[in-house]
């Protein structure tokens, strides 16, 4: 059964590299037989979701479990407070934007950005339809395709004026690790 596939794929270690692979591989061939939009398998507090354009996002601390339109998910052009690393190579590669980053320039020093769904320039489709999936409080990760990228990742595109990485190639697969911090306008 693909959901038992998929289910069994992300039970790997949860923080490791392995099982966000695994269950990428198993996601993407579910995905190809089946013919579906979006793939979801779930093992406790750990769930994986799969769209069928490659991004695959694992929900590692859930968030709550309310209702309501504060608690989300957001819909297109809600005003959210996000934190999140993005990095090459991997989620332990070299980081090439994040919230601290662009929070320190801010007077306030925030390591959050607010950002509104959809609608702001400067943030991925794939960080939108992760975003779009989350609860107020959720952790996670996702492996962003080049297609979801900026310039759908045809080309190469700058990175955060203070991130090590200075600029990240065209085709080039990013990992995030993100949270939705707060709904502020819904």
């Amino acid at each position: 059964g693909t959901k038992a596939e998929a289910a069994q794929a992300s039970s790997g270690p949860a923080h490791g590299r392995g099982g966000l692979r695994t269950a990428c591989l198993v996601a993407a061939a579910v995905l190809a037989g089946a013919g579906a939009g979006l793939a979801r398998a779930e093992d406790g507090a750990v769930a994986t979701l799969a769209t069928k354009d490659g991004l695959v996002y694992e929900r590692l601390v859930p968030g709550t479990e309310e209702g309501g339109l504060r608690n989300g998910p957001p819909r297109n052009a809600a005003r959210v407070w996000a934190k999140w690393t993005a990095h090459l190579d991997g989620f332990d590669g070299p980081v090439f934007d994040s919230s601290s980053l662009r929070g320190s320039r801010k007077p306030d020093k925030r390591d959050y950005m607010e950002v509104t769904v959809g609608v702001d320039f400067g943030y991925t489709a794939g960080f939108y339809q992760v975003l779009r999936q989350m609860k107020v409080g959720e952790k996670g990760r996702f492996v962003c395709p080049p297609a979801l990228s900026f310039n759908d990742g045809k080309k190469a595109f700058e990175a955060d004026e203070d991130a090590p990485v200075k600029r990240v190639p065209a085709d080039a697969t990013t990992y995030y690790d993100i949270e939705l911090v707060r709904i502020i306008r819904p």
